[in-house]
């Protein structure tokens, strides 16, 4: 009897091990008991993030001798989220001579795999075999019958970030004649990443000068991850190189927490690293904070928030990923792009149908690379031939310019171009050159602007012609999934202007005037004795007359920088009110009705308010009713009362009484009198009885 235990862990970890040595074998006969003492050696631990699924193949397949068609046995995945590992496992293959074997894997996108070639010399069977990339023996270093783990001759991360949906297939090879051999059994594993949540609010001003943090609360959920490698945050429009800055602050807090964080000038991007927890995450992005050190920026700046490592640009709802891949050509890299996904959303050759997009791909992605763009349908006609345009127009894709150089033109619907013409006068076919790349940094003109090459480019690794890699694409795919791995939040830079006001505004010396009377259109008006700087004013200091005040307003937390000036002038304050009276029959007779009218008009200089008339019945007049423009009329004390109105220049106001004649009723001597004011009259004393 053999004992030993087993290791188990949980599937978002992958641990290898390798026995290095038996340090001592303890034998009992009489029991049959032999204890092994292992050490073992751990290799390498590698986070494989999400989500793993097995199948299985087992038979009895022979293998054809000699005969490099081989055989195929293929296993269907569901799974459309993106590859993050790939494993082969309990691969047993029956064959007297391993050395003439190949054994191959090939992804649904096309992609193909070397597990072995031609190794084991003449040594007998694949049993039980592992092929993993985090082995720490290679399968060729290995002996039959390769009971064990062994990283692969070709890389099993060649296929990370495919989609796992569609059929594998494994193609074993015997490429010798004289042995044969069968297939008996294999397992592939398939570990994929279901897309995170990613939700953030943040709509914010930011004043010139200061720091203001991205977002005011952030959340991310994730249905089989608690943890990820990095976020990132690009400032994904209205980015200016050298004056926006972001920055995470409380470093060594989050450095605790094992983030780190770097900023990209040219991509406008903070990469915060882990790995971490979700919530470590949540706590560092809460603390990225966005600062410009110009004092004139102005416009929005928005700030995409992703789990993931292609940029986020906001409006095209699309992800850019730049690819480096120095000497590929167009050719190859069409079909690498074509097989990348970004949590589902299938890849493709970028195509930059606007400024924003060109700008965003070609400066911010460090796109120096192949793009979507090709003429080799018809010289001179340049298409997009990649994505979703590609497939317009029964598949020659979406025309968008015609012509050489500076003599051509773009063409509807999008009527955009961004080749090099000054200088350059790109597109120059020169040379048989069919396929548009994003120019090297190092040339002069446009940054991000596009030129015509061969499939090939330069061959020359040191020319600036050589190709550097490629720009993929993801969104606009029929099929592809709804994400929300982003997260989108801006800011406003606000610099308000000076509220809005009239200059001179006068005042009334009775009314004890204060900065709190100023009169200003604006939000959080505050005034201050100077053009600039000083504190403002407290609202109960008293105003000077012949002073000047300047008043800010506040937007959103920003302070003006500009200043509204009042000149403030102080006036002794007259308002001569006049007072007339009429009736309607100056003889009426006993028993007939008649109407008193008694209007009250301000002349000037200055408005008034608590403004009283009193107009009091006389024996013989019997009060039928009333009415006013203004204020009431109390016919019992005789005062009609509008001291709550104010009365302005210029204004009117009317009471007419309606009365009957008693009888018996002699001469009538009725009198109307202002009785107050808020203000002075010039020419008469209210309720002086004159």
């Amino acid at each position: 009897m053999i004992l030993f235990f087993r290791l188990k862990f949980r599937n978002i970890f992958k641990v290898n091990f390798e026995i290095k040595k038996i340090t001592s074998t303890l034998n009992y006969p009489k029991k049959n008991i032999k204890i092994v003492v292992v050490t073992f050696m751990l290799l390498l631990s590698t986070i494989v993030i999400g989500q793993c699924t097995t199948q299985t193949w087992s038979g009895n397949i022979a293998i054809p001798d000699n005969d490099l068609t081989g055989i195929t046995r293929t296993l269907t995945f569901t799974d459309t989220n993106s590859i993050t590992d790939v494993n082969v496992t309990r691969l047993r293959i029956i064959h007297s001579w391993d050395d003439d074997l190949v054994v191959t894997l090939t992804s649904p996108a096309g992609t193909t795999i070397d597990l072995t070639r031609n190794n084991g010399g003449s040594g007998n069977n694949y049993q039980n075999t592992i092929f993993d990339d985090a082995a720490g023996t290679t399968i060729g270093a290995g002996s039959a019958p390769f009971n064990g783990t062994y990283s692969p001759d070709g890389s099993l991360s060649s296929f990370n970030g495919e989609s796992a949906a569609g059929i594998w297939t494994l193609r074993v090879v015997d490429d010798t004649g004289a042995d044969t051999g069968s297939l008996r059994n294999f397992d592939l594993e398939i570990c994929t990443n279901s897309p995170p949540t990613v939700t953030a609010i943040g709509d914010q001003y930011y004043c010139l000068g200061s720091t203001i943090n991205i977002a005011t609360s952030v959340s991310i959920t994730d249905p089989d991850d608690t943890s990820t490698s990095a976020v990132y945050i690009q400032i994904s429009s209205g980015y200016v190189n050298g004056e926006d800055l972001l920055t995470l602050d409380n470093l060594g807090t989050h450095a605790a927490n094992g983030i780190t964080s770097t900023w990209d000038a040219v991509q406008g991007e903070l990469t915060l690293a882990g790995p971490a927890t979700y919530t470590n995450f949540e706590a560092a992005i809460l603390d990225v904070l966005y600062s410009s050190s110009s004092g004139t920026a102005t416009g929005v700046r928005q700030f995409s928030i992703t789990v993931g490592e292609a940029n986020y640009l906001p409006s095209t709802g699309h992800y850019y990923e730049y690819v480096p891949n120095l000497g590929i050509t167009w050719s190859a890299a069409n079909i690498l792009a074509n097989a990348r996904t970004h949590f589902g959303l299938q890849g493709y050759l970028a195509t930059l149908t606007t400024l924003e997009e060109a700008i965003f791909s070609g400066t911010q992605a460090l796109g120096t690379g192949w793009i979507g763009a090709s003429d080799v349908s018809t010289e001179g006609q340049w298409r997009w031939v990649s994505g979703p345009e590609g497939l317009e127009n029964a598949g020659l894709g979406r025309l968008f310019w015609q012509g050489i150089g500076t003599s051509g033109n773009t063409t509807a619907p999008d009527n955009f171009h961004y080749w090099r013409q000054t200088p350059g006068n790109e597109p120059n076919q020169s040379g048989n050159e069919d396929y548009a790349h994003i120019v090297h940094p190092s040339l002069s003109g446009t940054p991000g602007s596009w030129n015509d090459l061969s499939n090939t480019g330069n061959t020359n690794s040191a020319s600036p012609y050589h190709p550097q890699g490629f720009v993929v694409e993801y969104g606009g795919t029929v099929g592809d999934p709804v994400l929300n791995i982003t997260a989108i939040t801006q800011i406003t830079v606000s610099d308000p202007s000076a509220p809005t006001g009239t200059s001179p505004q006068d005042f009334c010396s009775i009314d004890s005037p204060t900065v709190a009377d100023l009169v200003a259109t604006g939000t959080g008006i505050q005034w201050y004795a100077n053009a600039s700087g000083g504190s403002p004013l407290a609202v109960g200091t008293s105003l000077v007359d012949g002073t000047n005040y300047y008043g800010s307003q506040t937007v959103s937390g920003c302070e003006s920088d500009t200043r509204l000036l009042v000149a403030v002038i102080i006036l002794p304050c007259l308002s001569d009110l006049n007072l007339a009276k009429t009736v309607d029959n100056s003889r009426p007779n006993i028993g007939d009705t008649i109407k008193f009218t008694i209007v009250v008009t301000n002349n000037g200089p200055s408005s008034t308010s608590g403004v009283s008339v009193r107009d009091i019945l006389q024996p013989g007049l019997s009060y039928v009713s009333n009415t006013t423009t203004t204020g009431s009329y109390n016919s019992a004390t005789g005062i009609w009362n509008f001291t709550s109105e104010t009365l302005a220049v210029g204004d009117t106001e009317t009471l007419t009484i309606t009365v009957t004649i008693d009888p018996n009723c002699g001469e009538i001597i009725n009198r109307a009198e202002i009785i107050s004011s808020n203000l002075s009259d010039p020419d008469s004393t209210p309720n002086s009885g004159g």
